[in-house]
């Protein structure tokens, strides 16, 4: 399904800007003791630790090609649009502070979405970057916290 969305006059630039997508701590009490726990088993910081997971899953998540030569997070993009199939920006894995602590994040090069030819471009609207935000946080236990273009 090809689907055109409709931009104003002068907003497309604001899809050309990278997107940074913010998330906190682990978002279950299980998860948080299971962290601590191999914190203090493992003699690090609990920001480490957390920041670290993070990257190594998300980093795997981005590598990773299913069958069909997407990703996980090609997928979620596609639920989150509502547009099949669609492919994700360049992703990357980084980190913001917050009130002096560290917490992950992912950073996206772009705010469009392409086809499965890989060139026709959606634009990537706030809804669907809150969408993919709070079911990454459903399936990989990171608390979703927004997101910021800049």
């Amino acid at each position: 399904m090809e689907e055109n969305i409709p931009v104003f006059e002068g907003d497309e630039r604001i899809f050309k800007k990278r997107v940074e997508i913010y998330f906190g701590s682990v978002s279950s009490q299980q998860l948080e003791e299971e962290l601590n726990k191999r914190a203090i088993d493992l003699n690090y910081s609990l920001t480490y630790l957390l920041n670290n997971d993070f990257k190594a899953m998300a980093d795997g998540l981005i590598r990773h090609k299913g069958e069909n030569g997407g990703t996980y997070f090609d997928a979620l993009f596609s639920i989150s649009s509502e547009i099949y199939p669609v492919y994700s920006p360049k992703m990357e894995v980084g980190s913001y502070a917050h009130n002096g602590f560290k917490y992950p994040m992912l950073i996206l090069k772009d705010g469009y979405l392409r086809d499965s030819k890989k060139q026709k471009r959606f634009f990537l609207r706030d809804e669907f970057i809150d969408k993919f935000g709070k079911e990454f946080e459903y399936d990989a236990g990171y608390e979703y916290c927004g997101f910021k273009r800049v």
